[in-house]
């Protein structure tokens, strides 16, 4: 009868507005990841291109130390070599704080995509019941 259909017609638009607002709750959570994995990605690209710049310059002072401990010892060369090693070494600090960094990103991006993929998956079920 009419009142039954109604009824059923009410609770069919009530539950197709619920899922229009879940899909709506998840197009906005997947734009905001979307824009973090951006965000993340670009730290890391950053990151390992400081990271590979550092590395060039610690090689170049491992050639010039190498070098300049083969030239005559006297005291000017001696601060000089000083001041390059510790340089050197706070590179390689810096280095190894990079590399730490760049594996936290990583890690980041990779629970972003697992998060991402799972919204998706989401996306899609909610599109298909429509």
């Amino acid at each position: 009868d009419y009142q039954s259909l109604s009824q059923k017609f009410n609770q069919l638009k009530y539950k197709c507005s619920k899922q229009q607002e879940k899909i709506e709750e998840l197009e906005d959570e997947l734009a905001k990841r979307n824009h973090l994995y951006g965000i993340v990605a670009s730290r890391l690209r950053d990151t390992r291109i400081e990271l590979n710049a550092l590395q060039e310059q610690v090689d170049e002072y491992k050639k010039t130390i190498k070098i300049l401990k083969k030239t005559e010892p006297n005291f000017d060369l001696y601060i000089i070599i000083n001041i390059m090693e510790e340089q050197m070494s706070e590179y390689l600090r810096k280095i190894d704080a990079y590399k730490l960094e760049t594996a936290d990103q990583a890690q980041t991006i990779q629970q972003l995509n697992a998060k991402l993929f799972t919204l998706q998956e989401d996306m899609n079920r909610f599109d298909s019941k429509k």
